[in-house]
């Protein structure tokens, strides 16, 4: 199979002449499959693919992959294992897929702001202006970015058919992610950071998914079915400077890792407050949150940021399900749950009186009594002390959650 395909978007809403400028994609696209004796398959596809976002050298990629299989079960010699296994069958993949999507658009390019600032000279009302030409982006030859896929899979049937199960592995590597760079000086004296292909990551974990036909008890007929994922994706370069101190590197943790201060506590009193590290994170009081000081260095600086969450991407989604019928009657069920995910709350929902107007879904209730003061120096209360214009955000992980 061949297929030619092209697209041409325009925005009617476009804000500025670059948006204004056609979205344009162009591609071929093949694929070849092979099957001999219900036993050897095999499959090549590739992309072919062009975007009007990159320089015309870079504008087109190849895309090239290739799956095979091998029923097993259907050899001769398995023979004398099919009242165990009736079916079984291995699968491999490996390919190449292009993303031109990321950064600023024509990130090869240079843009030039025609009425810069320029120059001012003098004090006061002997102020002289110049404006003149400056480049206010700089562009770097960017190209499409790459992420090599390789599945391992293995099917199989037994109990006369009874039961099916179906297992994946799979790997993801990532490369060429548009990102801006990290590793400049300020002092270079850009306006802003040009974008390139200097991300990776890699994404790895596996699927499986076990099945039943009806199973006839009694006088009722009842099938099951349950499904597990683990992914685990995890930062390799993202073209920062190296930290100071280990526990600040980002390289080798998930892509949206939440990052913070640790908090251990509030503080209980004046005297706590003198024997803690300085909290440079702003004026502290009774009741205010103590934050850990990493480093050791007696103050809690941008050098006691470190991994406080994974984010809202769950490493573990699970489900199951059963189905159950007599005569004419069916009833069926269906639980799913995640695991490894954390949110960060805020709004109206989590600050008190955090809505001036007073308007009723602000949390000006019960929650809010359960609070440090004085009076009640709780540890684990649901606030630290509360003030006019304080902003509280709160880290809650979410457990294991189903139903």
């Amino acid at each position: 199979m061949l297929l030619y395909n092209q697209r041409e978007e325009i925005s009617s809403n476009a804000g500025s002449l670059i948006e204004s400028i056609p979205y344009r994609l162009q591609g071929l696209v093949g694929r070849a499959t092979y099957a001999y004796d219900n036993k050897y398959f095999g499959e090549f596809n590739f992309g072919y693919n062009g975007s009007e976002n990159f320089a015309p050298e870079n504008r087109f990629g190849f895309f090239p992959s290739v799956g095979v299989g091998y029923v097993i079960s259907n050899e001769k010699f398995f023979e004398p294992f099919t009242k165990i296994v009736q079916f079984l069958k291995l699968r491999y993949s490996n390919g190449i897929v292009g993303s031109g999507s990321g950064g600023r658009r024509f990130g090869f390019l240079d843009i030039v702001n025609g009425s810069a600032s320029g120059y001012t000279f003098g004090y006061g009302s002997t102020t002289y202006g110049f404006g003149g030409t400056a480049i206010s982006e700089y562009g770097s030859m960017v190209r499409w970015s790459e992420m090599h896929k390789q599945n391992l899979g293995i099917e199989f049937k037994t109990l006369d058919n009874k039961i099916s199960a179906t297992v994946d592995l799979f790997s993801d590597n990532r490369t060429g992610i548009f990102l801006q760079r990290g590793v400049l000086m300020d002092y270079v004296g850009l306006i802003s950071v040009p974008y390139g292909n200097l991300g990776r990551m890699t994404n790895k974990g596996l699927d499986v998914t076990v099945e039943t036909t009806p199973i006839a008890i009694g006088k009722t007929y009842w099938d099951f079915r349950a499904n597990l994922t683990y992914n685990r994706d995890l930062v390799i370069e993202n073209d920062q400077p190296a930290q100071p101190f280990p526990y600040m590197e980002r390289r080798g943790q998930n892509t949206l890792s939440r990052y913070g201060y640790v908090a251990i506590g509030l503080f209980e009193d004046e005297k706590d407050i003198q024997n803690s590290p300085l909290q440079r994170t702003g004026a502290v009081r009774p009741g205010d949150i103590k934050y850990k000081d990493l480093n050791g260095d007696g103050i809690i600086d941008a050098n006691d940021i470190t991994r406080i969450g994974n984010g809202d991407v769950p490493r573990i989604i699970w489900g199951g399900s059963f189905n159950v019928s007599w005569k004419q009657f069916y009833i069926g069920a269906f639980f799913q749950g995640t695991s490894g995910a954390d949110r960060m709350l805020g709004g109206d929902g989590m600050i008190p009186f955090n809505n001036s107007t007073g308007a009723e879904r602000s949390n000006l209730f019960m929650a809010a009594t359960d609070r440090w003061t004085p009076e009640n120096p709780n540890q684990n209360a649901m606030y630290p002390r509360l003030g006019w214009g304080l902003w509280l955000i709160r880290i809650m992980r979410w457990p294991a959650a189903g139903g």
